[in-house]
């Protein structure tokens, strides 16, 4: 992939028009993908998030090898550049054409591991603690083995693995309320994810969350660009 930054990519448009012909279509399609799916990580109040994007919906023109070779470079260039405004991104795994993602801020991963009954929480369920990049790494192994079962399972291929949801203290989920979803406790009310604790603080932390969320959204879809979202 050559010319200009896909950072330079804005929602108001669909092409960056240095890029090689039909480049632009995955580039625009990919870019806004993640800042639907992650804003909240783009934005600095979720230390990660988990979305799908799929290659064919987004650029008709190529298929096949191409198509994937492509993606691939796409997905390379793209952490390069998104990690120098301290957001990793990983390939997680695949599944009826979509590719499962994770972009995610160590600084903020960091600061989970700082919290004791986390740490105890994640030790206990066989994750290391030492550092973001070593517990990232287990969650990369494990959604991996999650999504090649899902994926042999379309294959008639009798593998069951279970989503690891402890993941979702990483997704900015409290503790309680992962917890009580894998024990499956009945929930005190519902909104970005499932809560089982005070139910009131639970929806003051849902429409805080969907007002960053929102207003970075809001802005990428009149005209600003990625860059200009993560660099605030």
């Amino acid at each position: 992939m050559s010319g200009a930054s896909i950072l330079n990519v804005r929602g108001d448009s669909e092409y960056v028009s240095s890029l090689a012909p039909y480049e632009p279509m995955l580039c625009h399609a990919f870019i806004s993908t993640l800042v639907r799916c992650a804003s909240g990580v783009i934005a600095k109040v979720k230390p990660a998030a988990l979305f799908n994007f799929r290659p064919e919906a987004a650029c008709c023109m190529w298929q096949g090898s191409y198509l994937r070779a492509k993606t691939c470079e796409l997905f390379r260039v793209s952490t390069r550049e998104i990690s120098a405004y301290g957001v990793s991104l990983m390939t997680v795994g695949s599944c009826r054409g979509r590719v499962a993602i994770v972009a995610w801020r160590p600084e903020l991963v960091d600061s989970l591991l700082q919290d004791v009954d986390i740490c105890t929480f994640l030790d206990k369920a066989g994750y290391p603690t030492t550092s973001s990049t070593a517990l990232m790494r287990a969650f990369r192994s494990r959604l991996a083995r999650y999504y090649y079962a899902k994926s042999a399972k379309q294959s008639s291929k009798d593998i069951s693995v279970e989503f690891p949801h402890e993941m979702g203290v990483v997704f900015g989920y409290p503790l309680e309320d992962v917890l009580g979803f894998i024990h499956k406790q009945p929930h005190t009310c519902r909104g970005a994810w499932c809560a089982y604790g005070d139910a009131e603080l639970a929806r003051q932390r849902f429409m805080q969350l969907a007002r960053f969320e929102g207003a970075c959204l809001k802005r990428f879809r009149s005209g600003s660009s990625l860059v200009e979202l993560l660099a605030r």
